[in-house]
């Protein structure tokens, strides 16, 4: 995995550590910014429905019947981090998720699509919105001023 040491340097420099090259590295805090920091990636993509980190997949149905109230399992796809919802013909419909299974009601029949937050394996953000918006100049992103709403009835009401 290909970890951008920008970042992690960045949190180094700023709490009064050296830089590392490498991690996991000898230092001290090498080690502990390698154990943290797929955690911490993790926690950041589950943390908002980010579009860039959001997938859907068509789930496999799997021969084993779960417990009672659910009457079929289908796989969980091994880069799931959060499940956001579970699909049938573009309808939400009720599910679990119980270790490597996701179980439903939906029968054999049925396409069932999984809408989950992925574990993204880019180097940076998208580039598409964020080239645009950041080659506009600051005075651009300005909002236009309006006058305070004066009204009579207020200065009124406070006397």
């Amino acid at each position: 995995m290909a970890i951008d040491l920008r970042y992690i340097n960045a949190a180094l420099t700023r709490t009064g550590f050296d830089p590392v090259s490498s991690l996991p590295g000898q230092t001290a805090e090498g080690k502990v910014a390698h154990a943290n920091y797929e955690l911490l990636v993790v926690n950041t993509l589950t943390s908002h429905p980010w579009k860039f980190a959001t997938t859907d997949r068509r789930l496999n149905l799997l021969s084993d019947a779960p417990n009672l109230p659910w009457l079929y399992a289908y796989q969980k796809p091994v880069d799931l981090l959060s499940l956001r919802t579970l699909k049938v013909s573009g309808v939400g419909v009720a599910y679990e998720v119980m270790t490597d299974k996701i179980l439903c009601n939906q029968d054999a029949d049925a396409v069932v699509i999984a809408v989950f937050t992925w574990r993204v394996r880019a180097t940076s953000p998208p580039s598409s919105s964020w080239t645009w918006r950041s080659s506009r100049t600051a005075s651009s992103r300005r909002r236009p001023t309006r006058a305070p709403i004066r009204s009579s009835w207020r200065v009124a009401a406070a006397r």
